[in-house]
C-alpha cells in the first residue's frame, strides 16, 4: 500500500488497530481510492493499480480525469458537487487502462470530513462490473489467482508488521498521524462489502458491519457463538481441518465456497478467503467473507437454462436421425414388396438387406442414446480382447481410404464386458480417425498388459491398483486443438456441423461402467492417440466372438411370451426357420400355464424366452420367479428393449441364463439360444 506523504516525508506508527486495517486494505479485492476536490488521486491501492494497468505509486498526485473517458468525466464533475453536499451513492464511470483499453467500474462515492467539518475528499469503493458475467471456469481462474494474491500479501503484511514492531520506539511523535490514519482504515473496514472476521480459538473477536448484515447477528451476540455454528451442519467438516491446518501449521489454504445459517435461519452460499495473522499476542485467522447467493442462484438459473437448450438440440438431432433411417426402412420394404410381386429376387433380397441395415443403424442410435442417459447398464461376459478388437475397428474402416494396423501381443488376457457397448466404443473412436483422416492413412492399434500403481507405473487416473489392458488407438490426422482436449468427451460437444457431440460422451460413459478409463493425447499435424484401460480378469474366455451374421440352427422346443402380436408372430417364423418346435404366450399367466401342462405331459420345454414388460400383466421377471418354484433347473433368456434395467445387466441375480437385446437379429437370437441350452449349432445355410 502507498499513501500520500506530508512534505516531511514521515510515515507514522499506526499500533494494533492501524496494523489491522491496513491488513484488510491490502486484502480486498475492489479498487480502493482517495480523490481530493480537486481531482487529484490522494491514495490508490494495488487493487486499482491493476485494474489500470499501472503501479499505485505511480497514480499518486495525478488527476482522475486522466483516466476517465471524455463522458465518466463530465459525470465525475458533476457527482464531485453532490459529494460536497455530503451525498454518498454508487455511480458508475469508464475507466482507460494504461494500454489504452477501456472499461466500466462501479464505485461506492463517499464524501471524507476532517475533525472541523471541512469537505477534505471522497473515498471510492471501485469494482470491475464485468466480472459478474464471467463464467464459471473464468471465476475458478479469479478464485486462484486471489489466492497467489492473499499468499503475495500475507508475505508484504508479515514483514510490515515486524517492521511496525521495530518502528514502535522510534515513533512516538506520530500520535496525531497514527489517530488519523486508524479513522481513515476504520472508515474502510466499516464500508467494505465483504464481511471481515478475526477468529481466534474458534470464537470471533472481531467483526465489521458487513459480517453482522451477513451473519443477521449483533455483535454482542456473535462473540459468543463459536463460528462453526454459522456454517451449514453439512458443511462444518469443509471448515474444521482448514482451520486446524491454520492455526497449528501456519498453512494458508485455497479459497473456498461452503454454507452459512445465519442467526435468522436463512441459508447463504459464501466465498472465504483466510489468512494466519497475529492478533493480541497469539494466533488467528483473518477471514473475508462475500456473500455469493445471488449468484449461485444466477448460476443454477444459467445451467437450467443450457440444459433445456441440450436437450432440444439432442432431441432435434435424434428425431432427424430417427427419421431418415425410417425413410429408408419404409422405401426399402416398399421396394422389396414391389420386386416381390414381379419375381424379381436378387433386388428382393439387395432391398431386403438394406432395410436390415438401416434397423441395425436405429439400433445403434438407441443404445447410444440409452447409454449416454446414465442407462444401459453392461451386459457383460468373459471374452478374449482380441478378436474383439480386430473385428470392430476393421468393420468400422470398411470402405474407408484407412489401413488398419494392428498388432497384439498373444499373451493378453481376458475382459469382463459388454461386447456390444465395447463395439460401440471402438467403433465410434476408429470413425473419428476415419473423419480425420479423408485422404486416407494408417490407424495403428496397439495393447499391452500393465499394472497399475505399482513401481515405474504412475497413473492419473482414480484407478483400483491392480492389472488392465491398456489399449492405444494412433491415427495420422489433423490433430485435436489444445483447447479442444478438455472438452471432446462433454455431451453435446462436437467441431463437426453435422455432428450430435454424443460418440464420444457415450464412449466416456461406457467405459466408466466397465470400471476403466479412457483418455486421449494429440498434437497438431501429428495425430490423435486414444487410450483405453480395462481391468484384466483371470481365467479362459466364456466364447470366442462370433461374427454379426452367423445363424446357428438348433433343435429343441421353445416357449416365447411377448405381448405384441406382431413380434410373436416373427419369432415363430424365425425360430421355426432356425429348427425348433415354438409354443407362442400372449401374458406371464399363460406362460406359466403352457409350461408346467407341457412338463407334466413329461414333453417340457428346452427353453423360455420372457419378455421383460407386459402392461397389465406378468412380466419377464415375475414370471421367471414362478417358474424357478415350479422347476429350479428351468432356463430361459430375457428379452427387453429397455437397456437401463437392471435385470439385462445382471440376469443371473434374477434366475436368467442369458439376456437379448431389442432388436436383435436372427443371428444374435440364434446364438444366444445356442449358448444357454448347450447346443454348438451349426452354421445355417441357404441365408443371406
Amino acid at each position: 500500500m502507498y499513501e500520500y506523504r506530508e512534505s516531511t516525508g514521515k510515515v507514522m506508527d499506526k499500533g494494533c488497530t492501524f496494523a489491522l486495517c491496513r491488513n484488510i486494505v491490502e486484502a480486498a479485492h475492489e479498487g480502493i481510492a482517495l480523490i481530493d476536490p480537486e481531482f487529484h488521486i490522494l491514495f490508490a491501492n494495488e487493487m486499482l493499480a491493476r485494474m489500470l494497468g499501472t503501479s499505485a505509486r505511480k497514480l499518486l498526485g495525478r488527476s482522475l480525469m486522466e483516466i476517465l473517458d471524455n463522458k465518466s468525466q463530465v459525470a465525475a464533475r458533476a457527482n464531485m458537487e453532490k459529494r460536497r453536499a455530503g451525498i454518498s451513492e454508487g455511480v458508475e464511470y469508464r475507466f482507460i487502462h494504461q494500454d489504452g483499453s477501456k472499461f466500466w467500474v462501479h464505485a461506492n462515492a463517499s464524501p471524507i470530513w476532517d475533525d472541523r467539518g471541512k469537505f477534505i475528499c471522497v473515498m471510492f469503493l471501485i469494482s470491475d462490473i464485468t466480472s459478474y458475467k464471467q463464467t464459471e471456469t473464468a471465476m475458478k481462474k479469479a478464485h486462484a489467482k486471489l489466492e497467489q494474491t492473499i499468499k503475495e500479501r500475507t508475505a508484504e503484511l508479515s514483514q510490515a508488521n515486524k517492521a511496525l514492531q521495530r518502528e514502535i520506539g522510534e515513533r512516538q511523535q506520530a500520535e496525531k498521524s497514527l489517530a488519523e490514519s486508524e479513522a481513515f482504515y476504520r472508515i474502510l473496514v466499516e464500508n467494505a462489502n465483504e464481511a471481515i472476521l478475526v477468529i481466534k480459538g474458534c470464537f470471533i473477536k472481531f467483526a465489521n458491519p458487513m459480517a453482522e448484515r451477513i451473519l443477521s447477528c449483533p455483535m454482542k451476540k456473535m462473540i459468543t457463538v463459536p463460528f462453526r455454528k454459522f456454517v451449514h451442519p453439512a458443511d462444518r467438516h469443509l471448515i474444521s481441518e482448514r482451520i486446524e491446518k491454520r492455526l497449528q501449521k501456519g498453512r494458508t489454504e485455497f479459497p473456498f465456497s461452503y454454507r452459512l445459517v445465519d442467526h435468522a435461519g436463512n441459508i447463504k452460499h459464501i466465498l472465504e478467503n483466510s489468512v494466519n495473522i497475529n492478533w493480541k499476542g497469539g494466533n488467528a485467522i483473518l477471514t473475508l467473507l462475500t456473500d455469493v447467493t445471488l449468484l449461485k442462484k444466477m448460476e443454477d438459473e444459467m445451467c437450467k437454462a443450457d440444459k433445456l437448450e441440450a436437450v432440444g438440440i439432442l432431441a432435434g438431432g435424434i428425431a432427424h436421425d430417427f427419421n431418415n433411417y425410417l425413410a429408408v426402412i419404409m422405401a426399402n420394404a416398399n421396394l422389396a414388396r414391389l420386386y416381390s410381386n414381379s419375381n424379381n429376387l436378387s433386388k428382393t433380397l439387395k432391398k431386403l438387406g438394406s432395410l436390415e441395415k438401416a434397423t441395425l443403424r436405429a439400433k445403434n442410435l438407441s443404445n447410444q442414446l440409452f447409454t449416454f442417459a446414465r442407462g444401459g447398464l453392461p451386459v457383460k461376459e468373459k471374452v478374449s480382447p482380441g478378436p474383439l478388437l480386430t473385428d470392430n475397428i476393421e468393420f468400422a474402416l470398411s470402405g474407408s481410404p484407412v489401413r488398419p494396423d494392428v498388432r497384439l501381443p498373444g499373451d493378453l488376457p481376458s475382459v469382463e464386458v459388454d461386447t456390444g457397448q465395447l463395439g460401440q466404443v471402438l467403433q465410434n473412436i476408429t470413425i473419428n480417425a476415419v473423419q480425420a483422416m479423408p485422404e486416407g492413412g494408417t490407424l495403428k492399434v496397439r495393447a499391452k498388459n500393465v499394472n497399475l500403481h505399482t513401481a515405474g507405473n504412475c497413473f492419473p487416473a482414480p484407478l483400483p491398483a491392480g492389472p488392465y489392458i491398456k489399449i492405444t488407438i494412433k491415427d495420422e490426422g489433423t490433430g485435436i486443438p489444445e483447447k479442444y482436449l478438455q472438452k471432446i468427451f462433454d455431451p453435446f460437444f462436437t467441431t463437426k456441423d453435422r455432428g450430435r457431440g454424443l460418440g464420444l460422451a457415450t464412449s466416456y460413459s461406457i467405459i466408466k461402467k466397465h470400471s476403466g478409463h479412457i483418455g486421449v493425447e494429440s498434437k497438431i499435424g501429428v495425430g490423435t492417440s486414444f487410450i483405453l484401460h480395462l481391468p484384466a480378469v483371470d481365467g479362459e474366455a466364456d466364447r470366442q466372438p462370433l461374427g454379426n451374421t452367423t445363424l446357428l440352427m438348433g433343435t429343441g422346443k421353445i416357449l416365447v411370451m411377448d405381448d405384441e402380436e406382431d413380434l410373436l408372430s416373427v419369432m415363430q417364423d424365425s425360430l421355426s426357420a432356425l429348427g425348433y418346435d415354438v409354443t407362442l404366450s400372449r401374458n406371464g399367466r399363460q406362460a406359466i400355464k403352457l409350461y408346467t401342462h407341457a412338463w407334466a405331459a413329461n414333453q417340457p420345454f428346452d427353453l423360455v424366452l420372457l419378455d421383460l414388460t407386459i402392461p397389465g400383466g406378468l412380466g419377464g421377471k415375475q414370471t421367471i420367479k414362478k417358474l424357478l418354484e415350479f422347476d429350479p433347473k428351468v432356463k430361459a433368456v430375457v428379452i427387453s428393449g429397455y437397456s437401463k434395467d437392471p435385470v439385462l445387466a445382471r440376469f443371473h441375480d434374477f434366475g436368467f441364463k442369458g439376456a437379448i437385446q431389442k432388436p436383435f437379429t436372427m443371428a444374435e437370437l440364434s446364438q444366444a439360444i445356442g449358448r444357454v441350452i448347450g447346443q454348438p449349432g451349426n452354421p445355417a445355410t441357404g441365408f443371406l
